[in-house]
């Protein structure tokens, strides 16, 4: 499995004639595990095997005012208690939610990535039965039907991941492997769930889908390849690397979503490849491109540091100093003078 989970369940067979009849769902797929009894339910894929994180495709889904202020409500009770409310995926959680109104039969939704946000939502007719979602490393929030809130700590109230000896006992999706015991009424993700398992040909038969998959997306060097070509001045480089450096070293970047952080972090790497490539391929401006792809890498270590929220912030780097100092390097690319190295050094 990779590092991000997002899918549907069902803990009965879903009345297939009755998906396909659903107005709003455009795109998904159904598999079957005859070993496990389970369903699931994702999107379109262009590759035929299930992988746990296709995103469904769907129209207005008609949710309710009450449904929508329940979901928001989850959101709020997750920043009061310090957490990042893009760790529910409220989406997956509205498709569940609509799902399990539509065929009238529970539906759960999980998901979950390597750097948190482990979680499981279970539906009934349209209603909330249960969830939890991991907040931060040491704590999760347990939700009852009406959607209130309580705090539980995964390990002992006052343990500290700094302390010597501390050993990290839970395993990865393990809030999803909990709540799917229960769903399921049998131990039936445990081996799918993981970094390291291969799902075995013939363990999850589809049997039926609706749509087509998406075009296949192009890596961030992909597109700026196709939009610069490979002969590119260096004043469009630096016009098209604008945007994504604008938006990291932006003052507000360190406590932005996580979805920003993650994708500016995989843009920044993309501007990075692109002029090592550039490098490689040709000695044309070597030396403006070696000092461009330097202050890139740079900018991308910042980036990549500032991914795993809220874990950054017990980091003794002076990020904003960092910041300070990308700023002031990202001015001398702008300006193609090096005394403004010189300056900030």
């Amino acid at each position: 499995m990779g590092w991000y989970v997002s899918f549907v369940a069902f803990n009965r067979p879903p009345e297939i004639d009755t998906l396909q009849g659903i107005d709003w769902l455009t795109s998904w797929r159904l598999f079957h595990e005859p070993e496990t009894g389970a369903w699931f339910f994702e999107g379109q894929s262009d590759t035929e095997a299930i992988t746990f994180q296709e995103e469904i495709k769907t129209k207005a889904l008609g949710l309710t005012d009450d449904q929508t202020a329940l979901l928001k409500g989850i959101e709020t009770s997750i920043t009061e208690q310090g957490g990042d409310k893009t760790l529910f995926d409220v989406d997956g959680a509205q498709i569940a939610m609509a799902l399990s109104r539509a065929l009238d039969q529970p539906v759960a939704h999980f998901s979950a990535y390597d750097e948190g946000g482990d979680s499981c939502f279970i539906f009934d007719a349209g209603r909330l039965i249960r969830g939890r979602l991991e907040i931060d490393w040491n704590k999760a929030l347990s939700f009852d039907a009406r959607g209130r809130a309580e705090l539980e700590w995964l390990y002992p109230e006052g343990v500290s991941d700094d302390d010597p000896g501390f050993v990290n006992s839970r395993t990865m999706f393990q809030i999803g492997l909990e709540e799917a015991d229960a769903f399921f009424d049998r131990h039936t993700l445990a081996n799918t769930l993981t970094f390291d398992n291969e799902i075995e040909p013939g363990q999850f038969l589809l049997k039926a889908q609706k749509g087509a998959p998406a075009p296949t997306a192009l890596t961030p060097h992909e597109e700026l390849t196709q939009l610069l070509g490979l002969s590119p001045t260096f004043e469009d480089m630096l016009e098209a690397f604008s945007p994504v450096v604008d938006a990291v070293l932006d003052s507000g970047f360190p406590d932005a979503p996580n979805p920003h952080r993650h994708e500016m972090d995989n843009r920044s790497l993309g501007c990075c490849v692109y002029v090592s490539y550039l490098r490689k391929r040709s000695s044309e401006n070597a030396a403006a491109n070696a000092r461009l792809h330097a202050f890139l890498l740079d900018l991308n270590n910042y980036a990549k540091a500032l991914r795993p929220a809220p874990d950054f912030r017990k980091s003794s780097t002076d990020f904003r100093r960092w910041q300070r100092k990308l700023s002031a390097d990202w001015l001398r690319q702008k300006s193609g003078d090096p005394w403004f190295r010189r300056l900030f050094r």
